[in-house]
């Protein structure tokens, strides 16, 4: 029965993916305007990252551009359009049209060499230049995923995903990467198979999120107001914030919830909880908001409330970069750095003499080193940071207004 199930999804993951290519030659023919641009973040379901951040500054400063909101999430499409924004839904009308004539397409997100989606329907962009925005500056290894469910699909269905024209000819050729620097360049160059020739090396947008109006970068005004108002009556505002594990294994860290909460108590602190969208195998997603602790949901933009953060907590994740420009203090709980190298991802650096923080290695750890920083007279890694801030960003200033006009020159 197991056997019947697969060759049934199968077939119609086959016969589905035969389609979209058949479209997406279609998709060819349509004459390409530079003034369309079409915006997609993750799995199209979320309005997320460095694809957001770019889009609101379109929206706001360049009115030759028109910029399209795309996404298979009704709701959020209702959201955007209730605030102004020009969004629609992947398969309505509109946004058929405006995948057909976008002289680009501006993601952040793996493209449909991983699922039948992507994060802005690449589908319908024949001839179009794709612009790999990307979610996170690597330290750990970027894979090359197979197509989603893989191992599910036949032989046939694997060569045709790999040979399509999608793949073939935009993902392939009309691809560009953004970097923020030479350096991580030559990274993004290998790990999503472009020539350095289609390298645009700039900072990233949602780093300039601060030069937006709270009015039009926030969406979520009540939990931003909420930390604010605690960071204002003087506490110390904590966030946790872990990657996820390849293998599925739990990223918790051991974490014992209920001291965790008598020792926010303690030291008059409040700690903001953002689990990766990817992970469900870890206790703190079930764990219940109170006065010391936010869960913040798993859709929900970090980066909107990041400049209200005292200190940072994290393991392997990419958002220690971008915390940088904010020259705050970073702890790195790496309680399973070992098997996380063995099991889950490699790092391109020494993890242990590059990352810009104490590391700590258990949650009893854990607690000491969060007090030890929030009341240290002297920063010991303050220089550290600089440096690394330096070595990272060799762009960082005005960087969606550089991107731009970097994109415009993509012809």
């Amino acid at each position: 029965m197991a056997s019947t199930n697969i060759n049934k999804y199968s077939f119609g993951y086959l016969a589905k993916l035969l389609l979209l290519n058949m479209i997406h030659l279609l998709s060819f023919v349509f004459p390409r305007s530079k003034k369309i641009w079409v915006f997609g973040s993750w799995d199209g379901e979320v309005f997320l990252d460095n694809s957001k951040y770019l889009f609101l500054v379109v929206n706001l400063y360049f009115p030759q551009i028109i910029p399209i909101w795309i996404s298979r999430n009704k709701t959020l499409v209702r959201k955007l359009r209730k605030r102004g924004f020009r969004a629609y839904y992947v398969w309505n009308l509109k946004a058929i049209y405006y995948c057909l004539r976008a002289k680009y397409y501006i993601i952040d997100h793996a493209p449909c060499y991983r699922n039948l989606f992507s994060p802005a329907n690449l589908w319908l962009s024949g001839g179009a230049k794709i612009i790999q925005l990307w979610h996170g500056i690597p330290l750990k290894r970027i894979d090359r995923f197979p197509p989603t469910n893989a191992k599910k699909i036949s032989l046939f269905g694997k060569v045709i995903s790999k040979f399509s024209p999608l793949n073939l000819v935009n993902v392939k050729i009309n691809s560009y990467v953004v970097a923020p620097s030479n350096f991580f360049g030559k990274i993004f160059s290998s790990a999503f198979n472009v020539p350095e020739t289609h390298l645009i090396i700039n900072g990233y947008p949602r780093n300039d999120i601060f030069k937006i109006s709270e009015e039009k970068r926030i969406f979520n005004l009540e939990i931003y107001e909420l930390i604010k108002k605690y960071k204002e009556n003087g506490g110390k505002i904590l966030f946790y914030i872990p990657t996820f594990r390849d293998t599925g294994s739990k990223s918790d860290g051991g974490i014992d919830l209920e001291k965790l909460e008598e020792f926010l108590e303690a030291n008059e602190a409040l700690l903001v909880i953002k689990i990766h969208a990817a992970d469900s195998n870890t206790s703190i997603v079930n764990v219940k908001s109170s006065e010391r602790i936010i869960l913040l949901p798993q859709d929900y933009d970090i980066y909107e409330i990041l400049s209200l953060c005292d200190l940072l907590i994290t393991d392997y994740s990419s958002i220690f970069f971008d915390f940088l420009s904010l020259d705050k203090p970073i702890i790195f709980f790496a309680y399973d750095l070992k098997k996380y190298q063995v099991y889950d991802r490699e790092f391109y650096f020494n993890y242990e003499l590059f990352v810009p923080g104490p590391i700590i290695f258990n949650f009893k750890d854990l607690l000491k080193g969060i007090a030890t920083t929030m009341n240290q007279k002297e920063d010991k890694y303050k220089e550290k940071r600089e440096q690394l801030r330096s070595f990272v960003f060799g762009h960082c200033c005005n960087s969606s207004e550089a991107l731009i006009e970097e994109i415009m020159k993509v012809s």
